[in-house]
C-alpha cells in the first residue's frame, strides 16, 4: 500500500509522499476555487492507482470565497470525497487524530488550519526533537511551535489564538503586500511615504535583492505580469507612485530593503516571545519551509549561533505538511490493525 498526504492551503496546494518526494502547484483559492475538483481530477488521473490511501490538511478554509471557516471546511471535505473518495482520505485535525469526512466537516474547528500541527507532531515523532522552536516560513505566514519532549506546546489551536500568542505570524515571503510591513522609506535624507495599495509584495522586494529566483512564467503577482526582475522593479517602483522609467535602482533598494528587515523584525520579534514566555524551551532552531534563510537571519539577529539552527532539506522543506499527512495516514491504517 502507498500512502500520499495533500495540503490543501490559500495559495498552494501540495503533494508528498512519506518519503518527501511530491510537488506544488500554485492555486489561488479566492480565485479558483471554482476549479479545486478539476485540479484534484488531475493529481488523481497522475496516480493512476487504487492502490493508495490518502491524508488531508489544509488551511484553505480562511480563504475569503467562503462565508465562514466551517463553509470553508465542508466545500474542502466534500469536494475530496467527490474526487478522490476512491482513495479513502483520512483528515488531520488539530488534536492528532486522522478522522472521516463526516467527522472532518462535523468538528470543523478542529480540522480547520492544521497542518502547522502536522508538522510539529510529525518532526516531533520522526526527527525526535526534544525541546526547540519549529519555525516555517511560508509564503502567506510564519509558524513558530515551541516544541517539548516532541510534542508542540500550544496555548491554544485555533488561529485566532495563535495570532494572540504570537505562534502565528501573518506575514511571508509571497503575498505579504509591501504596504502591510512598511509605511515609509528614507531616501536621499528624505522620508518618503508609501502608497497603501496592492501594488508590490515581499516577493518582488526578494527577487529584485536577489533572494529568491524570478520565473519567466509565473504570474502570480500584484499586477499579473511575470515574476521577472524587471517586472518586480516596475512594481516596487508604483509604492512610490514612480515606473521603471522615473524611479532611481537606490530607491528601488530602500523600498526592498527595508520590507525584508521588517519581515525578519516580525520573526525575530515573534521568536524573542516564545522564549522569553517559557523558559523551559532550548533555543534550538528548526526550520522548514520556502523562508528558511528570512528565518536564519532573523535567529542570527537575536544573536544566536549558527549552530543552534537545523535546516530542512530545501527541495523537501515546502512539501512537509502534506509529508506529514502521509505519514499519520499509514500510522492510521497502522493503528486499526492493531485494534
Amino acid at each position: 500500500m502507498q500512502y500520499l498526504g495533500i495540503d490543501v492551503g490559500g495559495a498552494n496546494l501540495k503533494v508528498a509522499t512519506i518519503d518527501g518526494d511530491g510537488f506544488e502547484v500554485p492555486f489561488a483559492f479566492w480565485q479558483q476555487h471554482h476549479e479545486f475538483a478539476q485540479t484534484l481530477k488531475s493529481f488523481s488521473d497522475q496516480l493512476k492507482t487504487d492502490a493508495m490511501r490518502l491524508g488531508v490538511t489544509m488551511t484553505a478554509e480562511l480563504a475569503d470565497c467562503f462565508e465562514t471557516k466551517e463553509h470553508g471546511v465542508t466545500f474542502i471535505v466534500e469536494t475530496m470525497e467527490d474526487v478522490l473518495g476512491h482513495l479513502h482520505p483520512l483528515y488531520y485535525q488539530t488534536n492528532g487524530q486522522m478522522v472521516s469526512a463526516k467527522s472532518a466537516a462535523r468538528n470543523w474547528r478542529e480540522t480547520a488550519a492544521s497542518n502547522w500541527h502536522a508538522t510539529a507532531s510529525f518532526l516531533g515523532q520522526r526527527n525526535k526533537i526534544k525541546s526547540g522552536l519549529l519555525i516555517d516560513v511560508g509564503s502567506t505566514t510564519v509558524d513558530i511551535i515551541p516544541i517539548q519532549n516532541g510534542q508542540p506546546l500550544m496555548n491554544g489551536l485555533m488561529d485566532f489564538d495563535r495570532l494572540a500568542n504570537r505562534q502565528l505570524v501573518y506575514a511571508g515571503i509571497g503575498r505579504t503586500p509591501i504596504s502591510g510591513l512598511v509605511q515609509q522609506v528614507e531616501h536621499d535624507g528624505t522620508s518618503i511615504g508609501l502608497a497603501r495599495e496592492l501594488f508590490a509584495t515581499i516577493d518582488d522586494a526578494l527577487i529584485w535583492l536577489g533572494d529568491v529566483q524570478p520565473d519567466e512564467n509565473d504570474e502570480h503577482t500584484a499586477d499579473g505580469r511575470t515574476r521577472s526582475r524587471v517586472n518586480a522593479r516596475s512594481r516596487l517602483a508604483r509604492m512610490v507612485c514612480a515606473d521603471r522609467l522615473t524611479a532611481a535602482d537606490c530607491l528601488i533598494d530602500s523600498i526592498a530593503r527595508a520590507a525584508k528587515q521588517r519581515l525578519i523584525e516580525l520573526i525575530a520579534d515573534a521568536v524573542r516571545f516564545q522564549l522569553n514566555i517559557d523558559v523551559k524551551i532550548c533555543p534550538h532552531f528548526y526550520l522548514v519551509g520556502k523562508g528558511q534563510t528570512i528565518a536564519t537571519e532573523a535567529i542570527r539577529s537575536l544573536e544566536f549561533d549558527d549552530d543552534t539552527i537545523v535546516e530542512c532539506e530545501i527541495a523537501k522543506a515546502q512539501l512537509i505538511p502534506a509529508q506529514a499527512v502521509a505519514y499519520f495516514r499509514q500510522r492510521a491504517d497502522e493503528q486499526q490493525a492493531v485494534d
